[in-house]
């Protein structure tokens, strides 16, 4: 039986070796998860939208007292003229003509405005400007490519390669120290061959330490009792488990039973309306027959 200060140096070697490798092996993988920052994205050309023409003022109005003033006369005339028929299609010649009229009139003093050399040159001043600012833009977009191309870009490079060098010795570094504290962690379990591979984590050490370093266990006590002690955690979260179940049954069935109750009691109201309405039914048909025997 190994001796409990014998198993306490032991253990507490063992321990700290776990945490150096474990130490290690997370500043290995932080170390291996870096990476440079990606370079700026290049500059993108300005959008330029064109101005819209100008809107062409046609300067009529569509007279809605005339047309409704004409109807009425026509209306007037037909009823109390023996030609009414004759009126009647002037009506309705003035009725959808004179919108026809209008439209037809609008529509063409803004053909002719659209037309004129007026409006002409001011849309073609609108184009002028608008390629001089798609020139413009495709100027300076040029300008910052340049300079992207020629400072940024090359900055970015060297300043990676310089990331990039002082990276690949950092993890070769923290590489080393991980394998190292591996290679001690082996041999120290190698050449001791009293802790089972079971144990060899630092939940299971710190607990057996813990009890080595407060009592007068023996090794194979401290196991036994780390043993209970998982057993007893695997038992609690059994019962955690079962308690949840059983509260979620449990809520389960209030559900199920607070539907039952709104199911019944739509039944029973149901139920009542029927009978109300039989009864009114009856009522009704019982005044009919006394109306109908007298």
């Amino acid at each position: 039986m190994v001796e409990n200060n014998e198993a306490l140096v032991v253990v507490n070697k063992a321990l700290q070796l776990e945490n150096e490798m474990d130490i290690n092996k997370r500043n290995y993988d932080e170390t291996l998860g870096e990476k440079y920052p990606d370079i700026q994205p290049p500059p993108v050309k300005r959008m330029v939208q064109r101005m819209e023409n100008p809107p062409i003022e046609h300067g009529m109005k569509f007279s809605f007292g005339l047309w409704l003033g004409v109807t009425a006369v026509f209306g007037l005339i037909i009823a109390i003229s023996k030609l009414y028929s004759v009126f009647a299609v002037l009506l309705m010649i003035w009725w959808i003509g004179y919108p026809i009229f209008y439209n037809v009139k609008k529509s063409s003093v803004i053909e002719r405005t659209r037309n004129s050399a007026e409006y002409q040159a001011a849309c073609a001043n609108i184009d002028n400007q608008f390629q001089m600012q798609l020139q413009y833009a495709d100027y300076e977009w040029k300008e910052q490519m340049a300079y992207y191309n020629s400072v940024i870009v090359p900055e970015y490079n060297s300043q990676k390669a310089l990331w990039e060098s002082d990276y690949q010795d950092r993890l070769h570094m923290v590489r080393m120290s991980y394998d190292e504290s591996v290679a001690k962690l082996e041999q120290h379990y190698s050449e001791t061959r009293i802790i089972p591979q079971k144990y060899h984590n630092i939940q299971a050490l710190e607990y057996i330490y813990t009890i080595l370093n407060t009592s007068q266990y023996s090794l194979k006590e401290a196991i036994d009792d780390y043993e209970r002690y998982i057993q007893q955690q695997l038992e609690l979260q059994k019962l955690e488990a079962q308690r949840a179940a059983n509260e979620l049954a449990y809520q389960q069935a209030e559900l199920t039973a607070e539907q039952n109750d709104i199911m019944e009691k739509t039944r029973r109201d149901q139920n009542i309306a029927n009978i109300v309405s039989a009864v009114q039914r009856h009522n009704t048909n019982k005044k009919l027959n006394q109306l109908n025997s007298r």
